[in-house]
Parts: C-alpha cells; sequence; structure tokens
C-alpha cells in the first residue's frame, strides 16, 4: 500500500533543516565507476568506491522536526500533490549494475573491456556491484514526478518577461483584467526575431505565449531569452543531434514537442545541468513567495536519488522493488515502466538484447504529428537488417518515446516515472561525467534499475534525460 496517508502526516509542512553545505546548487561530488559505499559503515563497501559521494548526501540531506503547521493552505496543498519521501532509517540497498552511455539509441558499456558493446548479461558482465545494505542517515523529499515542459516553460515565460518589462519600461503588456495582451505577444516576437527588419507579425489567432513560440519558432533567436546572463530555452535540436532515424521520429518532435500543448505534462529534455539549476533557483523562489519559507531546490546527489528508488515500505506490495528484476512488468504481464523492450542486433553481432519480448524486429519507417491534438501516427515495417532501427519494443510499453510524468505507477516513496521515461540528472560527477539514473525510454530493462549509471557530459542537452529536484526548507 503506497504511503500517501503517511506522506499527509508527514508533510504537515514540517520545518527542514537545510545544511549550509548544501547551498551550492553548483557543486557536484567525485565518484569512481565503482559501486558506491555505504555511509553508516566504517569499513566502506568492499567493491572499491571511495567516500566522496558519502560526505555528499550527509552534507545535504535533511531532518525533520515537528512543528506546528503554518496556516499556508495553498503551500501545504502544493506539498501534497509534488512532493514524495523517502524517510530516514529506511533500508537502502541495491543489485548493483552497469556503467554505460548511449551510442545513438542504443545503449552500450562506457569502459573497460567491454566498451562499446550493446549491455546483455548473456556476455557482458555487470561492472558495479550491489550496494551494501544501509540504513537511511536522512530523509529526502524529493518531487514526485520529473519536472514536466508546462512546469519549465513557466521559468522560461517569466525570464522572457522580466526582460521584456526592463526593456520596455514604459509599454503596457497587460488588459483591464492583468492578462497578458496581444500588444506583448508582438512585442515578445518583435525582441526574439532573427531579421530584425521583418514586417511579420503575430497572428490574431495567437492567444497564448506558447501558440506564437509553436507557430514562429523558426523564425525566433532563442538565446535571447536568458536567466543570469544563460540561455534557458531547451536546445530542440538534441532530438535531432541522438536518434539516427531523424528523418522519420526526431523532426516533429523538433517542431512540436516543447511549445505544443498536448506535451505540456510530458519531461522536459534537451537541457543540461546548468539549465537545470536555474530552474531549481527560480523553483525555490516561486515556493518561498508561496509558503513565507526558505525554501530550496536542487539536482539530487546520487545517494539521494537512490534512497528515494529503492524505498520499500513494510508490507509494501508495490511492484517496484530495487531487488527484483522482472523485466517491468507486474504480475499480470503489464509494463510499469516505459523503456526499450525491442529485440535488436547488437553492433558486435552477438544477437538479442532482450529475452523479454525475443523475436520482434521492425523499424519505423513513417512519423507523422497531428498538429491539433499532437499526437503522433506511426508507420512500422518489417526491417531486420536496420543498423539504426526504432523497433516494436518502443510502443510495446505505452510509448515510443516519453509519455506523461503521471504514467504507470509511483514506488514506495511516491515517485511516477523514476524508472524509464526520461534518465535523470545528479549533482554527482565521475572523471569529470555526470551521473545519470533510471533508465530512459531508448534503454533496455536492463539498465534501469538503480545500481546502473549512465554517464554523460554535465553540460550536454540531451532527449533522454530530465530531472527531479530535491527540496530542503531553511529555518
Amino acid at each position: 500500500m503506497r504511503l500517501y496517508l503517511l506522506i499527509g502526516l508527514l508533510f504537515w509542512l514540517p520545518i527542514i533543516k537545510l545544511n549550509a553545505q548544501s547551498a551550492n546548487p553548483n557543486g557536484g561530488s567525485s565518484n569512481p565507476a565503482g559501486a558506491i559505499q555505504n555511509p553508516n559503515s566504517s569499513s566502506g563497501n568492499p567493491t572499491g568506491s571511495n567516500s566522496t559521494a558519502t560526505s555528499a548526501i550527509s552534507t545535504s540531506s535533511t531532518t525533520i522536526d515537528e512543528e506546528e503547521s503554518p496556516e499556508n493552505k495553498e503551500f501545504e496543498k502544493w506539498m501534497q500533490s509534488n512532493l514524495a519521501y523517502a524517510p530516514q532509517g529506511a533500508e537502502i540497498v541495491h543489485r548493483g549494475g552497469y556503467n554505460y552511455t548511449w551510442l545513438e539509441t542504443q545503449c552500450v558499456v562506457w569502459k573497460g573491456v567491454n566498451e562499446g558493446r550493446n549491455i546483455n548479461p548473456s556476455y557482458v558482465k555487470p561492472d558495479i556491484a550491489p550496494l551494501q545494505a544501509y540504513k537511511a542517515p536522512k530523509c529526502v523529499c524529493i518531487l514526485n514526478h520529473e519536472v514536466s515542459n508546462g512546469e519549465y516553460l513557466e521559468f522560461v515565460f517569466d525570464a522572457l518577461k522580466d526582460i521584456l518589462k526592463r526593456e520596455f519600461p514604459n509599454e503596457k503588456f497587460y488588459d483591464k483584467k492583468g492578462k497578458w495582451n496581444y500588444h506583448f505577444l508582438q512585442t515578445a516576437y518583435d525582441y526574439l526575431k532573427k531579421d530584425p527588419f521583418s514586417k511579420d507579425s503575430v497572428s490574431k489567432t495567437s492567444l497564448t505565449l506558447e501558440d506564437m513560440l509553436l507557430d514562429k519558432q523558426e523564425k525566433l533567436n532563442f538565446k535571447k531569452i536568458v536567466y543570469n546572463g544563460m540561455r534557458i530555452v531547451p536546445d530542440q535540436e538534441g532530438w535531432a543531434y541522438n536518434i539516427s532515424q531523424r528523418q522519420v521520429f526526431a523532426l516533429p518532435l523538433m517542431e512540436y514537442y516543447l511549445f505544443h500543448p498536448a506535451y505540456k505534462k510530458y519531461p522536459v529534455v534537451n537541457i543540461n545541468r546548468v539549465q537545470a539549476t536555474a530552474y531549481c533557483e527560480w523553483l525555490g523562489g516561486k515556493i518561498s513567495k508561496m509558503s513565507g519559507k526558505q525554501v530550496y531546490f536542487f539536482i539530487p546527489t546520487e545517494l539521494e536519488w537512490i534512497q528515494a528508488a529503492t524505498y520499500v515500505a513494510p508490507n509494501s506490495k508495490s511492484d517496484y522493488q530495487p531487488n527484483r528484476f522482472n523485466y517491468w512488468r507486474n504480475s499480470k504481464g503489464v509494463y510499469i515502466a516505459n523503456f526499450n523492450g525491442s529485440a535488436v542486433k547488437d553492433n558486435m553481432g552477438m544477437g538479442d538484447t532482450s529475452a523479454a519480448t525475443k523475436g520482434f524486429s521492425t523499424q519505423i519507417t513513417q512519423v507523422t504529428m497531428n498538429s491539433q491534438d499532437g499526437s503522433i501516427q506511426t508507420k512500422i515495417t518489417a526491417d531486420t537488417n536496420s543498423s539504426s532501427q526504432l523497433s516494436e519494443g518502443m510502443a510495446s510499453d505505452g510509448g515510443i518515446f516519453q509519455t506523461p510524468i503521471f504514467s504507470y505507477g509511483a514506488n514506495d516513496a511516491g515517485c511516477y516515472n523514476i524508472f524509464g521515461n526520461v534518465a535523470e540528472m545528479t549533482l554527482t560527477d565521475n572523471d569529470g561525467m555526470m551521473v545519470v539514473k533510471g533508465g530512459a525510454w531508448v534503454d533496455s530493462p536492463y539498465v534501469l534499475g538503480p545500481g546502473n549509471r549512465c554517464m554523460m557530459y554535465p553540460l550536454e542537452p540531451s532527449p533522454y534525460v530530465g530531472f527531479r529536484p530535491v527540496m530542503k526548507i531553511k529555518r
């Protein structure tokens, strides 16, 4: 039974002590490629990791004191709707896994003798040892969902509005009801358009900023929307950079995924960790204003993420168990995560990479998107010889790419889609690479578990990666 009642009680607006050492949102923890050390163990994990990641969680985690609830009902409602909770003292454990990265739409071994090979336990052994069980020293409060396009665009639009107010201080952008008017949309377009001499105007049918940006995006310079001097609009070219079937699959998503209202509740992608950190800063200001408290959001450390992902409640009947591998299906055979269950040939000629859906091998040869509702239609053709195929398994779990942020189910902490859908950033680094957790919609089932680590550059945007911040409140 999920802990919704317990979460409601624990989140009756507790006051969370924020350790001062966690206040640097740009900091990262160096961590080797082996298993993570047990922070409660004096001898450490015998698999050879150091204590840096240990200090990351002990210096940036939270403790809860019982206090009377403030009367801010809006903040209370927000917390109950948006937060998940992994308590102090919970047992943290995982089965180990792989260090991997992406080669187009394939997850491959990151380093070592099997570097570049597709991951399959039949011929590639895990290189991360199981985590020795320990009791969590702190609680973790984390968003119960991946940050969505709609949530991230609110941040982008706030930044744009602030820019226009500074650039045009004498302009009136509000109607009598306090809503942004058509003049605001035209001014925004004039400010962002690539050709300053163009006489083009915003369509009268563009009722919202999203409408205008979707309609005019090819003519706009999104680098001009900045927060603290940094571009914050996701790089939609990331779809084409990373997906081999760019002509039939990536291009419609480049056009529609970010701004079309049909994808408002899909996870934001194609941003880097600095941009995600900027969003955390903005969100902290927004929620602080709502609550009257000093509220902070951060990209989680790897250990914080693992705690949220692996928490199992007493007498749990959850399908999301860190020590159970069932090809991400429940007892009825229904998929419980969004991943690539397809059977494809790896680049070493070793054959099938998934025993779960053996025998399926097809290619998406045409992708079109309905501009009205954003739905995708695909034409799938059998083609077992393609080296860059997006096959049947992509859609067999209910999605051929990302799915909405509350798809599938929640684990006992209350986290939706923490395994699969989009992989999630952490604050933990290894040899200059960011550790990314949870696996993505393109990944095989073998790398979704909490012990696996995807390695990518922290400044590299990807259509496979989103984020889920942790929240802390300072007294």
